[in-house]
């Protein structure tokens, strides 16, 4: 089997900073927008505490749900971000990727 040859290594960084610079202005705005709903839930929260009414319950309740499904898609988004990242590269160069996961998984290691 002749396999044709793999591009040259710069060109999987290259892949990666036009991927990170399509991705990142989305993943700056789900943060912005994590930030906001979270600083909006504890002035409502704030609010509530003062009135202490049964319909205040069920909306801080709702509140939570909503903000749990903005960090749940935004946890999404970067598995997303990851998938683009390190699937083609992982098929295209192994040996790169396979030495690249090892620094990863040793520095982890070491952070834990």
């Amino acid at each position: 089997l002749d396999l044709p040859p793999s591009p040259p290594r710069w060109f999987y960084l290259l892949y990666w900073v036009v991927i990170l610079g399509l991705f990142m202005p989305t993943a700056i705005y789900i943060a912005m927008k994590l930030k906001e709903n979270k600083q909006r839930q504890q002035q409502q929260q704030q609010q509530q505490e003062e009135k202490q009414t049964h319909q205040n319950q069920d909306k801080k309740q709702k509140q939570h749900h909503d903000h749990h499904r903005i960090v749940v898609m935004a946890r999404k988004y970067f598995h997303l971000i990851a998938v683009f990242l390190f699937i083609p590269v992982t098929f295209e160069s192994c040996t790169t990727m396979s030495f690249s996961y090892a620094i990863a998984i040793a520095l982890l290691s070491l952070l834990e």
